[in-house]
């Protein structure tokens, strides 16, 4: 602790000019900023070395132990006392938090890890900081598998609206995590003219749209069924509204197959 307030007093003097610290080639305490990126460094079998994470970190079970450091906004006070070597995060954190990490001289691995590609990458910059690079192999070429499995099927698409929030209504664009599952599971995202964006929308624009399936990951089915216009969805009147675990379909994990899985049952129900 004391060589974290040495730190902060170094800070303040102003004599923090330096570049910010490089990730460590063998980092031994992680802080992980990203809930999908913790699942990860568990995958990789690292997860002795986590030692931080977020309040909305809930797998693997074994996270449960694990000192929270707050959210997208760290509380600074706990991360510093957990004395990381290196802290896991997002890009699409709001940048001054990630400035922030750097001016305390803490080694931040900043990892666009949002994507199916982005978890790929995530998997090989993660195995090279924790030296579990054979694991990570393995994983990867598991995840590259599945893939193909699931791209080489085919068969008619079902129109597809998936609720990302319920208040303001939310959903996924195309590129998304959630577009790619979209497609896999042999859907078409009814929202795929928004590009790499999670646009809130309106139930007028809904009704215009007409998804033949609706996937609820907040909000519940009955509650559903009976907010204002909803009843006019053809998806409502068939029957066709499920709900997918939030964690499940919104981040990018090694569990995406499991999620593409759920989606095939709504989408194609035999």
């Amino acid at each position: 602790m004391r060589r974290w307030l040495l730190i902060l007093v170094w800070l303040l003097c102003g004599c923090a000019s330096s570049p910010p610290p490089e990730a460590p080639a063998q980092a031994r305490r992680i802080v992980c900023l990203v809930p999908s990126l913790t699942e990860v460094l568990f995958s990789l079998g690292a997860g002795p070395r986590v030692v931080g994470v977020t309040a909305n970190d809930n797998f693997p079970p074994e996270v449960a132990s694990l000192p929270r450091v707050g959210d997208q906004v760290p509380d600074y006070e706990r991360l510093l006392a957990l004395e990381p070597d290196l802290v896991v995060a997002d890009p699409g954190m709001q940048p001054r938090e990630i400035d922030r990490l750097r001016d305390l001289r803490i080694p931040v691995l900043s990892l666009p890890a949002q994507s199916l590609e982005g978890l790929e990458g995530a998997l090989s910059r993660l195995g090279a900081v924790t030296e579990t690079e054979a694991r990570a192999a393995e994983l990867e070429s598991s995840l590259k598998e599945r893939l193909r499995h699931f791209r080489a099927r085919s068969g008619p698409r079902v129109r597809v609206f998936v609720e990302i929030w319920n208040r303001p209504l939310m959903t996924s664009g195309s590129g998304t995590y959630v577009d790619q599952l979209i497609g896999l599971a042999g859907g078409e995202n009814v929202y795929q003219d928004f590009v790499r964006t999670y646009p809130q929308v309106s139930i007028e624009d809904l009704l215009q749209r007409q998804p033949d399936v609706i996937v609820l990951t907040v909000g519940e089915v009955d509650e559903a069924r009976t907010r204002p216009g909803w009843n006019r969805l053809k998806a409502v009147q068939a029957g066709r509204v499920f709900k997918i675990s939030s964690d499940l379909l919104v981040r990018p994990t090694l569990r995406f197959g499991e999620a593409v899985e759920q989606l095939e049952k709504a989408l194609h129900p035999r």
